[in-house]
């Protein structure tokens, strides 16, 4: 594992201790889950921890009444890891099919923070899931009348709402309705941005690394392995782990790699990449979904590879600001640039196949209309 516990400790004391609501948006496989564990295992003598995901959980959304029911469910399962007195729990678990509104979940969680002997954060995984639903945009609102509340000493809530998601709630709200009050109008203003850099430096990839030279003392040029990988992937983390996985699977038990003292090199690290390039995942048919999806972002990484096209970064634009958030744009020199070599490449392989293609069937249908031209004829 890389050594995230700087990152951690940033979190913390930047927006942990404040009592700041925020929301980490990543894009896939961008270590968001990872960071909620490492952050939740760093606070738990301090604070109570109520760590729930929204993943799976469609039925949430079906009705008010059903979300209320089920995040307090929920939130029940957390509070029996506690040592909470069972007078608290039950309280909390009791309610009337009547009650079921988000005035009485509010006023609940209130009863629940005071109750408690220590400030409560709640941490909600995967909350892009199910979420571009308006329900959820009323349970925003309420998490954000309450923290306004707090502020103001009239009542206990959370110390800090924790979202993890790849989409942001301003994106969120445009899959419900595109109009201009709904789009800039986010029930989560109150919430702080996340700017903590959460990929992966060259020495954060060293730590890894390091690990696995003090398990199995290989003699590897670390410093000049971490460079490389970083070389290729920019430091997102999925991409760094499966290369290194790679490294230690594939490239080194072949034999034209040599020994794995001497891979740690350019030569190796691009055996990597070819084999995870030439391999079906999570995260590149996900790239390929959303290509499918936001036709304009297709059509902007399409001019920037094959067309060699140069944009001028602004997140002020739409589609820029879509490519960012899924971690495939970046800013460079004021202008828009793919965020690795790993997506460069992949992009413009994909790209390139579906020209060649395209190309081929034009080739077919006029050599298919010609000998019909010649038989009318």
């Amino acid at each position: 594992m890389v050594d995230i516990s700087q990152k951690v400790k940033q979190i913390v004391e930047e927006y942990i201790e404040p009592g700041y609501y925020f929301a980490i948006n990543r894009g896939r496989q961008y270590g968001k889950t990872t960071t909620l564990y490492q952050l939740e295992k760093y606070l738990q003598d301090q604070y109570m921890i109520i760590s729930i995901s929204f993943e799976g959980a469609d039925d949430l959304f079906d009705s008010r009444e059903n979300f209320v029911r089920g995040f307090a469910q929920l939130v029940t399962k957390e509070l029996e890891n506690e040592s909470l007195d069972a007078n608290v729990i039950e309280q909390w678990n009791h309610y009337e099919e009547d009650e079921l509104t988000f005035q009485n979940l509010g006023d609940k969680i209130s009863r629940l923070c005071t109750d408690s002997d220590k400030e409560i954060i709640l941490l909600i995984d995967e909350v892009d899931k199910s979420s571009s639903n308006q329900i959820f945009l009323s349970f925003l609102s309420l998490l954000r009348d309450k923290y306004l509340d707090r502020e103001k000493g009239k009542e206990n809530f959370f110390h800090n709402v924790i979202l993890t998601g790849v989409y942001d709630i301003k994106n969120l709200k445009l899959k419900i309705r595109p109009d201009a009050e709904h789009r800039y109008n986010s029930p989560w203003n109150i919430a702080e941005s996340f700017d903590v850099d959460m990929s992966f430096s060259p020495k954060e990839i060293a730590t890894m690394l390091e690990e696995y030279e003090a398990d199995y003392k290989y003699g590897m040029d670390i410093d000049k392995l971490s460079n490389e990988i970083y070389a290729y992937t920019s430091g997102y983390p999925y991409l760094v782990s499966q290369i290194c996985k790679l490294l230690d699977e594939s490239v080194w038990k072949n034999k034209d790699f040599g020994d794995r003292a001497s891979v740690g090199c350019p030569e190796g690290v691009r055996a990597a990449v070819k084999y995870m390039l030439m391999s079906r995942s999570i995260l590149f048919d996900d790239i390929n979904k959303n290509l499918d999806l936001y036709p304009d972002l297709n059509e902007m990484l399409h001019h920037i590879l094959l067309g060699g096209k140069s944009y001028p970064f602004s997140l002020a634009d739409n589609t820029i600001q879509i490519g960012t958030m899924f971690g495939y744009l970046k800013e460079e020199d004021y202008k828009v640039a793919i965020t690795n070599r790993i997506f460069e490449t992949y992009l413009y392989d994909l790209f390139y196949l579906n020209e060649t293609k395209n190309s081929r069937l034009a080739d077919a249908a006029a050599v298919e209309r010609n000998q019909f031209a010649e038989v009318v004829i």
